[in-house]
């Protein structure tokens, strides 16, 4: 960047040349400074006509021009959140936070960066009195503070005239011999909100000089030729303001412009290139595998206006084609260089306007896309809906057929019709087999049957038994001993069978025959023969 020609006069001694330029130059990042005059008549007429007034800044339309330049080189809409950035030096004169300078400073940039305000009280309380705040969660946060104020870089008893110019201003200024120069460094740096790492390489370090009177501190002899005049407020420190705000707005364009990797010096006039950054940038290309260096290559001829695939990993013939005569034209030796080459000379204004209506036709095609999907989902939800309406009815007649199975099983059971009680318990229990008690049931028909079919057992023994004693007494000879013990399995068999026909013929026909042993032998006398 060139530099303005600095004249010095000299009163009550001559300053060296190359000895006061560093001493009353306003340094920021390097790249140029600021002066303009202003002497105590002048201070005394502007605190005089003092008004409220629409002030801008140095960097006001740098600031407009990064915005276009973030769109152009096809940023997103990315929210962004500043944490306090404080003053971390003893200096008291200097403000303890420049949260809101940050904050004004992304609004005038406008989109697609969205500020996130960070209030974790205001959140904290809304959602203790049940506010219901939907949140939009930052993906890059902004830190960092005030690291240094360096006070009386200038010898006293000495007085100097300067006139200088960059940004796009020119002014001279003049330090009183009850003057001092100082300096205000700000250091800020970017992270990443969900992991809350910081992102390499971007960070920014910057100094901004005041000079100091009977009045209070001032920019450097600033006067800008947008017509801010911070001189007439020394009373109240508004110079240390309007350094800091200066130093803010220029920080935060160098910090955005590493952070999205676009040339923001660009953006403001007369400001050299960032020599480091584009390095980086062509060394980290040259790193990456061949398809993440398609897409990058591509998204930079799509920025240039060609019509190609952006979102396809390989480059295709025609493309080829497109690059071999980019290299040509640009003098390139290789795909990074003309990455670098492409990357630092996007027409930002055609970029924008093409962005921009690449963004419309995505945001189109994802509307249709998702009215697609939503119509589909409609679908799928009638047909779910359809199907457990199916479902609910299948179940009801379930149910319904469970309990009528039930009902039956009981029905029978209580008329001891114990085999066909058992088919409607079976049922039942083969609708819904987590259901106790048709299986509780089928046990106790079981337990039932296996009981009758003991006793039934019992009996058929009984009978045998019965049948074989008095067939064995019939064929004794009229062997009384042989009768009495027919008798005991009869009457055995009768008490397990009571209403057995055969049996209570035996029964009879043995009674029979012991009663003709009385009659005989003679009352008493039976067991004699």
């Amino acid at each position: 960047m060139e530099y303005q020609k600095i004249n010095f006069a000299r009163i009550g001694g001559l300053l060296a040349v190359a000895g006061c330029t560093a001493l009353v130059a306003l340094t920021l990042c390097s790249c140029g400074w600021i002066t303009a005059q202003t002497d105590d008549e002048e201070v005394k007429d502007l605190e005089k006509d003092m008004r409220a007034e629409k002030r801008t800044t140095v960097f006001e339309q740098s600031l407009g021009r990064l915005g276009l330049m973030l769109k152009g080189y096809g940023v997103p809409d990315t929210p962004v959140q500043s944490k306090n950035i404080g003053n971390q030096t003893a200096e008291q004169s200097v403000p303890t936070d420049l949260y809101v300078m940050v904050a004004t400073t992304i609004s005038k940039i406008g989109k697609p960066l969205i500020f996130i305000p960070y209030d974790v009280q205001y959140v904290i309380g809304e959602t203790t009195t049940g506010g219901n705040i939907q949140r939009i969660y930052p993906k890059v946060v902004i830190a960092g503070g005030i690291t240094g104020f360096d006070q009386d870089m200038v010898e006293k008893e000495r007085e100097m005239e300067a006139e200088g110019g960059w940004a796009g201003a020119s002014a001279g200024g003049r330090l009183s011999a009850e003057g001092g120069l100082s300096r205000i460094t700000i250091d800020l740096n970017m992270l990443d909100y969900k992991t809350q790492v910081y992102f390499p390489g971007v960070v920014t370090s910057n100094s901004i000089c005041l000079r100091k009177d009977k009045l209070g501190w001032g920019v450097f002899a600033y006067y800008m030729g947008n017509g801010g005049s911070f001189d007439y407020d020394l009373k109240h420190k508004q110079g240390v303001h309007a350094a800091l705000r200066t130093v803010v707005e220029f920080s935060l364009i160098e910090l955005l412009g590493k952070m999205f990797e676009v040339p923001y010096w660009k953006c403001i006039e007369g400001a050299e290139p960032d020599l480091k950054m584009a390095e980086r940038l062509r060394d980290e290309f040259a790193y990456l595998p061949e398809d993440k260096q398609a897409l990058k290559i591509k998204k930079m001829l799509f920025l240039h206006g060609y019509d190609v695939q952006r979102d396809v990993p390989v480059i295709q013939g025609f493309e080829e084609k497109i690059i071999r005569t980019e290299m040509n034209n640009r003098k390139c030796s290789s795909m990074a260089d003309l990455y670098i080459k492409l990357w630092n000379t996007v027409p930002i204004e055609k970029s924008a306007v093409r962005v921009a209506i690449e963004q419309r036709y995505r945001l189109r095609e994802e509307r249709e896309k998702q009215r697609v999907a939503e119509a589909e989902n409609k679908e799928k939800a009638a047909a779910a809906e359809q199907e457990k309406k199916q479902q609910d009815a299948a179940m009801q007649t379930k149910i319904n057929s469970f309990h009528v199975n039930v009902a039956s099983g009981d029905e029978l059971f209580q008329k001891q019709k114990y085999d066909e009680a058992a088919v409607f318990y079976a049922r039942a229990a083969e609708l819904f087999s987590g259901e106790a008690y048709p299986a509780q049931k089928l046990k106790e028909i079981q337990a039932i049957k296996d009981k009758i079919r003991a006793e039934t057992d019992q009996r058929t023994n009984l009978y045998a038994e019965a049948e074989r004693s008095f067939k064995s007494a019939e064929n004794a000879a009229f062997n009384q001993a042989a009768y009495k013990q027919a008798l005991q399995s009869v009457q055995a068999a009768l008490a397990a069978d009571p209403g057995n026909r055969k049996l209570t013929e035996m029964l009879k026909a043995i009674n029979t025959k012991l009663d003709k042993y009385k009659t005989v032998l003679g009352a008493g006398k039976e067991n004699e023969w």
